[in-house]
């Protein structure tokens, strides 16, 4: 029987599936269930190894470095991984886990300044967001302090 711990899975699915002739970017939506129940059974550990299956993939795969971005903005956009996730690793803040046998110090340096592009639009998104926020309230506000006009006659009748 083969001994293939469960973090090498990630890997071998990801870079089994996904290829330069097989882009992450126009593939992931059919293939996602796959690493999802994938992530359930790894439970804390899941997302880091995943996503340490993604930097290998790229690194593996180095003409495929120029997806990188757009792969982790699908990822962001469908929930996979959440901007804080992104945010967090990006600043250091957040580590990988270093007893798996997926952890490469040096392709994850390199995804750090691959994906800054991304991570930066992130930190503009979230600063947008709550910029719109705070105009719906305001807006909300102004409504709420505007005096109701008196009913006229023909309108009570």
């Amino acid at each position: 029987m083969l001994n293939i711990t469960a973090d090498y899975k990630f890997y071998i699915l990801m870079c089994g599936i996904f290829n330069p002739q097989r882009s992450p970017i126009k593939h992931w939506a059919a293939y996602e269930q796959v690493f999802t129940k994938l992530m359930a059974e790894q439970k804390e550990f899941g997302q880091k190894r995943f996503f340490q299956s993604v930097i290998l993939l790229f690194k593996r795969n180095p003409e495929m470095k120029p997806q990188a971005a757009t792969f982790c903005k699908i990822l962001y956009d469908t929930s996979y991984l959440s901007d804080s996730f992104f945010t967090k690793w990006h600043d250091q803040k957040a580590k990988l886990d270093k007893t798996c046998c997926l952890y490469d110090r040096k392709a994850e340096k390199e995804m750090r300044a691959q994906l800054t592009g991304f991570i930066d639009w992130l930190s503009n998104a979230e600063y947008d967001a709550e910029e719109e926020d705070d105009v719906e309230e305001k807006e909300e506000v102004k409504k709420e302090e505007k005096p109701e006009e008196p009913e006229s006659e023909a309108a009570r009748q």
